[in-house]
């Protein structure tokens, strides 16, 4: 199945529900800052996480912005910083 990469990013009004909807990225995505995420997704995945993302955020007070950016790159060629450089967090996969 043809994956896609989104950035998301996040402004929300509870620390509870920010604290979630950061946690539910972890599980999609590589953590750029704060409140972006870098996420790679299959169309079943991106369904998934816009369902959690909806269940969770208070269409009032709170925004998640996903920007379809097309084909995964890889995050080392697309990637610039200025300042302290990004630390890559390993990620451990279950069976």
């Amino acid at each position: 199945m043809a994956r896609d990469a989104y950035l998301v990013s996040y402004d929300v009004a509870d620390d509870k529900r920010r604290n979630r909807i950061h946690d539910t990225l972890l599980d999609y995505g590589d953590h750029l800052q704060f409140s972006v995420f870098l996420c790679e997704l299959n169309r079943a995945e991106l369904v998934a996480l816009r369902t959690q993302l909806q269940d969770t955020v208070n269409a009032v007070e709170d925004q998640v912005l996903l920007l379809h950016i097309g084909a995964p790159p890889t995050l080392e060629s697309a990637l610039a910083t200025i300042g302290k450089p990004r630390v890559v967090a390993a990620r451990i996969q279950v069976v």
